[in-house]
């Protein structure tokens, strides 16, 4: 059996896909994975994870059977219940592998042993959860949001709910710091604003690890965060959000750690 993963997306969409593919290759017992990322797609991201030895390049073949994306299409039309299907000797993902439907064969260990050896990949072997109470709250915008006028008015609306002293974080330095509403209450509220345009995603997994409390609208990267470090998660949502579930990630954040997760909406 030949294990064969297309990913895509940012590093928070890639974890799902890489837990997963390791998943299926401790069960069928396979000591490599042949990878191959697709950057070229609606939201262009680069392979962000650190290097790991259980991950080679696809031959030719590989890479052309990948290219045809039978996994995607059937599943797309109905003919197969999850992204990966057996073709041959070969086990093809492609997919996201945000179901919890798609990890119920696996047992609790299997997933907590998944889920130490990406916390030591990503962050280290520093020891969780963080005592003290602090709070870092990560404002993803951008293509979550259907206009402009929603960003603002789901920050401007969200910023009084945090405790003072929170450290704010986003993906729009650019739109929050031009945004005078948006500084007033900041300063007011003695906020820590961090500019991270310059991080790269694993620089935010390891920033977020040193806060016992975060705060998302919705984010993928926040979520693995808090998984990673223990954290407790609380979701913020609104209308007009494009990311995962807040369901599914209530779910998946109780199926991979044990702590404390909570939601509540916007309206905007």
């Amino acid at each position: 059996m030949k294990i064969l993963l297309r990913s895509c997306g940012g590093l928070g969409n890639q974890i799902f896909q890489l837990a997963y593919a390791r998943l299926l290759a401790s069960k069928y017992r396979v000591r490599t994975i042949a990878h191959y990322h697709e950057a070229n797609y609606a939201r262009v991201a680069d392979w962000e994870y650190p290097e790991v030895d259980d991950l080679r390049i696809p031959n030719f073949l590989e890479k052309f059977i990948l290219k045809l994306r039978l996994p995607k299409i059937l599943y797309r039309i109905g003919i197969v219940s999850n992204e990966h299907i057996k073709f041959g000797n070969y086990l093809i993902l492609d997919g996201y592998f945000q179901d919890q439907n798609s990890y119920k064969s696996f047992s609790k260990s299997d997933l907590n042993l998944q889920i130490e050896r990406i916390r030591i990949e990503l962050i280290g072997k520093q020891d969780y959860p963080i005592e003290e109470e602090n709070v870092i709250f990560h404002f993803r915008l951008g293509d979550f949001f259907r206009s402009e006028e929603g960003q603002v008015e789901f920050v401007v609306n969200s910023l009084p709910l945090l405790p003072p002293s929170t450290t704010l974080i986003s993906n729009r330095d650019d739109f929050l710091t031009s945004n005078n509403a948006i500084q007033d209450i900041i300063k007011s509220k003695l906020i820590n604003y961090i500019v991270t345009d310059n991080y790269k995603s694993i620089e935010l997994i390891r920033l977020f690890s040193n806060y016992k409390v975060i705060y998302s609208n919705g984010s993928t990267l926040a979520l693995w965060a808090s998984i990673l470090s223990n954290s407790d998660y609380h979701i913020i949502s609104n209308t007009g959000h494009h990311s995962l579930h807040e369901k599914k990630m209530i779910n998946f954040k109780n199926m991979f750690s044990n702590q404390k997760i909570n939601s509540f909406k916007i309206q905007n």
